[in-house]
């Protein structure tokens, strides 16, 4: 669902992946 290898990371995209993994 998201990449790994992701070189940029904005912070809109690590709220997202948190609250997707809290999702889980």
């Amino acid at each position: 669902p998201m990449p790994a290898n992701s070189p940029q990371v904005k912070d809109e995209d690590i709220k997202t992946i948190v609250q997707w993994v809290l999702s889980l």
